[in-house]
């Protein structure tokens, strides 16, 4: 779940209906401190985005801790993205793990890459002209999540009037 503006998307998406949401998918916010915990006094926990993905069952949540420049923001996007979607990017080698499925009768190999989301992140800082600042701004809450290419290709290969859920 890619969500890109302002804040977190609160305003949009209420925190109440994310938290009866059911979120498999990594929430990814891009937005001026998007994944910020504000303190509510001595005692108690802060209140956040994190909270409300966290509860909705989401692996993980990527965002911001406090505020960036547009500009800044999406060159790091687009250097995450290109590291996490391996048939876009020129950046493969550094960050790719491969495993290989073997397809019975033609004997074709197939390698699809796993890409772990906090090594794109850490990568795609350095595209950042503000690398502490703006790409250190960039945090990950929750546990290591791979991107897996696999589950891509099953999608594309169905025909256009069949329907295909993906659970793993």
């Amino acid at each position: 779940m890619v969500y890109i503006g302002h804040g977190s998307g609160v305003r949009y998406v209420g925190s109440s209906t994310v938290r009866r949401s059911i979120c498999k998918a990594v929430a990814i916010l891009m937005g001026c401190s998007s994944v910020r915990i504000e303190d509510q006094g001595n005692g108690f926990d802060g209140i956040s985005a994190v909270n409300d993905y966290a509860v909705a069952g989401a692996p993980c949540t990527i965002g911001c801790l406090w505020m960036v420049t547009d500009g800044e923001i999406d060159r790091f996007f687009i250097n995450f993205i290109e590291r996490c979607f391996t048939e876009w990017s020129s950046n493969v080698s550094n960050s790719a793990v491969y495993k290989t499925i073997k397809e019975n009768g033609d004997g074709i190999k197939v390698q699809y890459p796993y890409r772990l989301l906090i090594k794109a992140i850490v990568q795609a800082r350095q595209a950042c002209r503000l690398k502490t600042l703006t790409g250190g701004s960039v945090v990950v809450y929750g546990i290591p999540v791979f991107n897996d290419q696999s589950s891509l290709d099953i999608v594309d290969n169905i025909d256009d009037d069949s329907v295909i859920i993906l659970d793993d």
